[in-house]
């Protein structure tokens, strides 16, 4: 069996999706839903998997988490037709 991930809100994950008709679903790739959390510092994920944390800084190869929250912020933007 595939492991679904909590942020899939597809058919094949949650099926949130057609709870919510009128949704517009943005996919940010590669990310977790911790890339979503403020920048670590250059010693964090070194620091969290020294003492076995939840991994908040380890983020999927290829991620630029500044961009990510760019874009997560101006998607809100848009929804909202922020200036």
């Amino acid at each position: 069996m595939d492991r679904q991930f909590p942020t899939d809100t597809s058919a094949l994950g949650s099926g949130f999706e057609s709870l919510v008709p009128n949704a517009h679903v943005e996919v940010i790739a590669p990310a977790t839903h911790f890339t979503a959390m403020p920048l670590c510092k250059p010693k964090g994920a070194a620091i969290l998997e020294e003492e076995r944390d939840d991994p908040v800084c380890s983020d999927p190869a290829g991620t630029d988490r500044k961009a990510v929250h760019d874009n997560i912020i101006n998607s809100i933007a848009k929804h909202f037709e922020l200036p």
